[in-house]
């Protein structure tokens, strides 16, 4: 599985409102040009949450997501799904 740091996600999900918002491309296709979106759905879930909200509500989630990740990481491993 490909990781990325949370900086990297955190720009890669703004970029992304802004690419929709200004080229008027569907998500799908904006989606299916990030390096992340076929190995970390949540990604594809910020993205909508961004899209939907203003973009302050949209920072703070993205943070709290990430720190839960950052913390899941730190004392325990996260649950992988099949």
């Amino acid at each position: 599985m490909m990781k990325g740091t949370t900086t990297q996600i955190i720009v890669d999900s703004f970029r992304l409102r802004h690419s929709y918002l200004q080229l008027g491309q569907t998500m799908e296709q904006i989606l299916n040009e990030m390096r992340f979106t076929q190995h970390i759905i949540f990604i594809k879930l910020e993205f909508e949450l961004v899209t939907k909200i203003s973009l302050l509500v949209a920072t703070q989630r993205i943070r709290k997501f990430l720190d839960n990740i950052i913390s899941y990481e730190m004392y325990g491993q996260l649950r992988e799904e099949h």
